[in-house]
This record gives C-alpha cells, structure tokens and sequence, in this order.
C-alpha cells in the first residue's frame, strides 16, 4: 500500500466544536474519466474545515493516474491510497478509520458535490445541535458527459427518509442517495462500520445506522449524481 506525503497538511487539521473538520472519503475504482471532477468539487468546497482521503482500490484503468497528478496540488489536506482490489466496504472502512473529523461524508468517485454542500449540511447540523443525526439531499442528476439531466425529487416516486427512517428504509418506501450522506464518524462506529462480507453496502449500513439516529433531508439539489452504465448506483431516483 502505498499513501501521499502530505503529512504537513494532516498536521492542521484541526477538529474545532463551532466548524467541526469534516473527513471527505472517495473511494475509487476505474473512474479515471470522472476521479478529477470529483476531486476538484471537494477542493471548491467553500466549508472551511475540509480533509480529502481518496482510497484507490486496485483500479485497472488510469485512475490512480489521474489522482498521482492531482495530489500535490490539493489545496485542503489530502491523502490517497493505493491498494489492491478488496471491494467497496473495505475501502470504506479503511477510509474511515483514517478519518480525523467527527463527521463523514462519502464520495462515489464518479459523482460531485456542488460549492456549497459541504457548508449547508454542517449549518443544518449546528441547528441541530450536532447530534447524531443523518443528513442527505437532493441532486441533479447528470449523465456521462456531466449534463444535467434531470432533479431526483422532481422523479422520485419515493419521499426521502426522514425522522425515524428504520421501517420505511427496511421496506423500501423511502429514497436516499447514500453519496449525499452527511453522518458523525461516531455512528459509523457505534455500528461497527461497513459489513466487508456484502459487496453493496448501503441498504445493510443505512438499516443499522437507523437503529441509531434520525434521518434529515435537505431539499436542496446539493450533489450531482452521475447515471452511468456501470455504476453501482443504477436508478439513483429510485
């Protein structure tokens, strides 16, 4: 395994009570058309604590390529890993174990934030109380070629979750595009962190962590999710 030298920077982050540091984790693999977009929205994000872990899990296309280059010129703090394959819930395990912040928020590398998303979900969570609390949005949906398509709440036939969320998510009467999800580090431990025997890992996580906490949706089209072929992901308004 391999990792970034940006050690100087991982030495400022700071994890202040009024602007908690939020730990943005991208685990990637075979995106290398799409890794740079997602990389420079967390780099335009105008939140001002901001760390970027970037985990490559054994890519066989250009991606790590492409995030080699980038690396050095992160101006937040940044590291990436390269590592062999060992699917996505390992990946994000990883990533959060190396997470300084008290919140996560996770990436799917062909996916992008808008400027402001960063900052909106940690206002709504100051509002809150900063409890433990699950935060997600609306997006845009856009395509190969990062045209917009569409708004998933202008599609969905599903509201999104919200409040106490465990039985619609367990029924699926609900909508939530996990790569919006804003969440504290704490409950991701408090469930043990990601099942590393699934090779999906949202439906199993969100039924956990909903054992947890409450659901809060801002309808507000913060994120851009990108419907691709190949995506994991496939119908993202369902």
């Amino acid at each position: 395994m391999q990792s970034s030298k940006n050690e100087t920077a991982r030495r400022h982050v700071i994890d202040d009570e009024s602007n908690p540091l939020v730990s943005v984790i991208i685990p990637a693999y075979n995106h290398e058309k799409f890794i740079e977009e997602a990389v420079r929205s967390v780099w335009e994000q105008t939140y001002p604590n901001i760390e970027l872990i970037v985990i490559d899990d054994g890519s066989s296309d250009g991606t790590a390529h492409v995030i080699e280059r980038l690396k050095d010129s992160s101006p937040i703090p940044m590291r990436y890993l390269t590592k062999e394959n060992e699917g996505i819930c390992r990946t994000l395990n990883m990533g959060i174990a190396l997470a300084d912040g008290s919140w996560i928020a996770i990436l799917a590398s062909d996916d992008k934030y808008s400027p402001e998303f960063v900052r909106r979900n940690m206002e709504v969570a100051a509002g809150l109380g900063f409890q433990k609390v699950v935060l997600h949005c609306d997006a845009y949906i856009m395509n190969t070629g990062s045209v917009v398509t569409g708004r998933i709440s202008e599609i969905s036939i599903k509201p999104p979750a919200a409040g106490d969320a465990f039985l619609d998510i367990a029924n699926g009467r609900c909508r939530i595009v996990s790569s919006t999800v804003v969440l504290p580090k704490s409950l991701m431990q408090d469930i043990g962190g990601y099942d590393e025997n699934l090779k999906a890992e949202d439906f199993d996580m969100h039924l956990r962590v909903a054992c947890y906490s409450e659901y809060y949706y801002l309808n507000e089209p913060l994120f851009y999710a990108r419907y691709s072929p190949d995506s994991l992901g496939r119908s993202p308004w369902v």
